[in-house]
């Protein structure tokens, strides 16, 4: 997390209550930071400090603030989630049964009868069937997918270039590919965000 807020900000909230019940039921818990939003207001933000790593890495104690950069990696996938609820309430995308691909039409070329259905469900759901090698080989191997996706320059088409191992739906597994691949939910969930925003300001 780095310095994003969702709704106002209320003047005397920032660090609230440091000492108070609700920071105390955070400490020691491993949490990072915690924040509160009522009614469009943000009413409570406290940090804490505690260990962290980058790619299985321990980096140390780190003593997180709202300036902070924070390495969400799969807290994504929730946030995209959400978002895609929210477009289908809003009648922005049909349901998550869509087909993925019908979100990339520029990748015409990757599409296969197995990759054709996969739907934005298998996606939340971890369950696309795409062959990743994540947790198996360790991040400090160039032969890791994720590592692989970072590097690749277009991280939406090596998710979608990979070959499918199980049918969409039959495999679940911890697939960061999600992540980039937050694909077509991120993507779905960009062009509604765009959406309800014109709306909001009309």
């Amino acid at each position: 997390m780095a310095g994003g807020r969702a709704g106002k900000r209320r003047p005397d909230q920032r660090n609230a209550l440091p000492d108070g019940p609700m920071a105390q039921r955070f400490q020691g818990e491993h949490v990072h930071a915690v924040l509160v939003v009522r009614h469009g207001t943000l009413v409570f933000e406290q940090y804490f400090s505690g260990s962290d790593e980058a790619w299985g890495r321990p980096i140390g104690n780190i003593a997180f603030g709202p300036e902070v950069r924070h390495d969400e990696r799969s807290a994504t996938k929730s946030i995209i989630a959400l978002l895609l609820g929210i477009a289908i309430d809003h009648g922005l995308i049909k349901g998550i049964d869509e087909p993925l691909l019908s979100f990339f039409p520029e990748y015409a070329d990757l599409r296969t009868p197995e990759k054709e259905r996969i739907t934005l469900g298998h996606l939340v759901t971890m369950s696309a069937g795409l062959e990743w090698h994540e947790l198996d080989i360790p991040y400090t191997s160039a032969a890791n997918s994720e590592i692989r996706m970072e590097l690749s320059g277009d991280p939406y088409r090596f998710v979608l270039e990979q070959p499918v191992g199980a049918a969409g739906g039959n495999l679940e597994l911890q697939f960061g590919g999600n992540r980039a691949g937050r694909s077509g939910g991120e993507k779905g969930g960009r062009q509604a965000g765009r959406r309800l925003c014109a709306r909001s300001a009309v």
